[in-house]
Formats: C-alpha cells, structure tokens, sequence
C-alpha cells in the first residue's frame, strides 16, 4: 500500500510526500521489529526531507533514526544522528536533542 502512495506521489510529481510515506514506512517497519528496512526508510526520509528542504520532516526523521540506531545498538549510526540534529536544531532555532536514555 505504501509502495503504490509513493508511486502515485512519483507519478503525480508530489515529491514532498515522499518523506512523510517513507516516515510511516519506517515507524511501520520498526514496529513489526524489522530495524534494518526501518532504518532504511527512515534514512530515505532523511535525505528527501534534506533535499526538499522540510526541516521539520528532517527533524522527525533524524529523531526516529536515532531511535531506531538505539535499538539496533548501532553507536556510530546513533552518534551521527545526534550531530546532525544539533547542527540542524542550531541552524534552525529549535531545541537541541534531548540527551540519550540509557
């Protein structure tokens, strides 16, 4: 079902849907406890929402992979995550990542 949204996005030239498809995909992946394909579209998210310049989707979407790396146990993935809330929150104005519950 969200394959063909995203097609239909595609087709229809919504580009910016495409970051809140790939979003639901993730946390739709993350809750069936398939972290690698969640990761992957929350990435995918991350780089649309980059690319269309939706900071507040880029946000959700560096949120939710940092949680998702969390999970996995993936510092480095989770590190990243972080840096680059912080320069975006910074660049932005927002509040910065709340810190890590371990």
């Amino acid at each position: 079902m969200l394959d063909e949204a995203a097609g239909t996005a595609r087709a229809g030239g919504d580009e910016p849907m495409l970051p809140r498809i790939d979003l639901v995909r993730a946390h739709a992946f993350a809750g069936l406890g398939s972290l690698d394909r969640a990761v992957a579209a929350a990435g995918a998210a991350a780089d649309a929402a980059a690319a269309l310049k939706q900071f507040a989707k880029l946000d959700h979407a560096l949120e939710l992979l940092a949680a998702l790396a969390d999970r996995a146990e993936d510092r480095p993935l989770r590190a990243a995550c972080e840096e680059k809330l912080s320069a975006l929150r910074r660049t932005m104005g927002l509040r910065p990542p709340a810190a890590p519950t371990a």
